[in-house]
């Protein structure tokens, strides 16, 4: 849904690098905004308006993702945010907590939602947007720059959590 990467305003540090098991990217030296919840809200509409032109035949067709369905995609989308609202509730209360408590129960997780209508699947991600954008606030600035331990094993700073 949402990436914030970099430092908390200011620029990203020229070599930035976020590494994911073996790989290593590097990102250029940019402007980062200040974080703000318009830029999410406004996501979060876009997005919404793009589900509300789905009928219920919509929902089961394939996505331009090969092998997952519109309504995989957006349970996907729905329980990362709730992954999320686990994940910045812990950088709140300086307690890291994992996005997921493993990939075998994430992808039975998304493939379970997947199953149901989707207004259920929309409802869940409405409701973790919600909870997102309310938990941003609450930060302590040391929660921007602390390395909080996110998905199972990795660490990431808090800024650069995906939501």
């Amino acid at each position: 849904m949402f990436v914030i990467l970099g430092e908390r305003g200011g620029h990203a540090p020229t070599d930035h690098r976020q590494r994911y098991g073996d790989v290593v990217s590097v990102s250029e030296s940019a402007p980062v905004p200040e974080p703000g919840l318009d830029p999410l809200a406004a996501s979060a509409q876009r997005l919404a308006a793009t589900l509300d032109s789905l009928d219920a035949a919509d929902w089961g067709a394939p996505s331009l993702l090969p092998g997952w369905s519109r309504a995989a995609v957006v349970a996907h989308l729905a329980l990362n945010a709730e992954a999320f609202v686990r994940v910045l509730t812990g950088a709140r209360d300086g307690a890291p907590a994992p996005m997921y408590a493993s990939s075998a129960i994430r992808d039975a997780d998304i493939a379970a939602l997947a199953a149901e209508p989707g207004a259920a699947i929309r409802g869940r991600l409405e409701d973790a947007e919600a909870a997102v954008l309310a938990l941003l606030p609450t930060l302590p600035d040391e929660a921007w720059t602390d390395r909080k331990s996110t998905r199972l094993n990795s660490s990431h700073r808090c800024i650069s959590y995906a939501v």
